[in-house]
């Protein structure tokens, strides 16, 4: 019996001794996402949003006509700025004639639209998609009295992350950071608990715009390609692609010259590929710009692939600017200036 109870004791001395270094209040070595805070399927996301004071985040699901995607929108508020010199000068003059109360003071600052950024999603936010789905924390701390939240930069945090799924809504607020590294300490508003989040989810979320923005104009691989139809407004062009000797070159050539490469319309293709989407430009009208080119793409089964349509403005201020618009970016987007030039130089070499 008595050695029955010396175990007893070992075990419970055991049992506290690692309750008490799990729940302390250190960041240690520990298992990345050892932790799930909660689960849930990918497919049943419908929205994240991050709210702070620096910025507001939504990625919202949405569909048409190719599909499924997500629509990502960061909003940074207005902040008032110093007048201008000019705004300045304005004031002073009308103050002349103020009245002794003065009321026609000038103002310390001016007030200054909000900044919002829009894109279509990318492959970093698919990650965030999976990590939201069900996040997993480096620890769990339990839940703490409300005089103790101020120890995690819980007690007067602004900051939140909310998942929204079709049927249930999660939301984690967002403190300060786990002492000696960037991982932050969030707290389930629904359970109570607070947790040790990894830095790398918060930083998708506070670098949005950054890192989220889908670049690239097409998913389809290049060796898929098979026909290509190149439109302008007076004309059209068929040619037919061939994968070259090297791996990721190609041939292109004529449908009633087969054996001739056409060296030109591989320059053009290839200046192509270059483009990305620096930024979108939703309200953007097409309507007011000029269409440069459009090219179709199909496979080898004839089926299409995607498009992309190259436009081209000029902004007020910023002189000529070129435009792209694809399956994939669904709105227009800003290309690199240089490279949207070439490529309208080489549209009147095609035909």
């Amino acid at each position: 019996m008595k050695l029955a109870a010396i175990h007893a004791l070992l075990l419970l001395a055991t049992l506290g001794f690692a309750y008490q270094t799990w729940t302390r209040d250190k960041t240690g070595p520990v298992t990345p996402g050892s932790v799930l805070i909660w689960d849930t399927d990918v497919d049943d996301i419908v929205a994240i949003a991050y709210e702070s004071d620096e910025q507001e985040v939504s990625i919202e699901r949405r569909e048409d006509e190719t599909g499924t995607y997500f629509w990502g929108t960061v909003t940074h508020p207005a902040r008032e700025t110093p007048p201008s010199d000019t705004a300045g000068d304005s004031v002073a003059a009308d103050s002349e004639s103020a009245t002794p109360d003065g009321d026609s003071a000038a103002p310390d600052t001016m007030p200054a639209a909000p900044t919002v950024i829009e894109f279509v999603v990318g492959q970093e936010g698919d990650v965030l998609l999976d990590e939201a789905a069900d996040p997993r924390a480096l620890r769990d701390l339990g839940t703490v009295d409300e005089q103790r939240l101020s120890e995690y930069g819980l007690a007067d945090s602004t900051a939140k992350i909310v998942v929204r799924t079709e049927d249930a809504t999660r939301e984690l607020e967002v403190g300060g950071a786990a002492w000696g590294v960037n991982d932050r300490y969030v707290r389930d508003r629904e359970t109570g608990r607070i947790y040790v989040l990894p830095a790398a989810f918060l930083r998708r979320l506070e670098r949005a715009e950054y890192l989220l923005p889908e670049r690239r104009l097409h998913l389809f691989d290049d060796a898929s390609i098979r026909r290509v139809v190149v439109r302008t407004g007076e004309a059209e062009r068929v040619m037919h692609r061939a994968d070259g000797a090297q791996p990721g070159t190609a041939i292109w050539t004529q449908p009633e010259e087969p054996d001739e490469p056409d060296q030109t319309f591989a320059n053009f293709m290839d200046r192509l590929d270059r483009i990305w989407a620096s930024e979108y430009v939703p309200d953007l009208d097409p309507r007011t710009l000029t269409s440069v080119v459009r090219i179709d793409y199909f496979d080898a089964s004839d089926r299409p692939l995607g498009h992309v349509e190259l436009f081209r403005g000029n902004e007020e201020g910023e002189g000529v600017q070129y435009y792209a618009r694809t399956e994939l970016t669904r709105v227009l987007t800003r290309v690199n200036a240089s490279l949207g030039e070439q490529l309208d130089a080489d549209v009147s070499q095609l035909f």
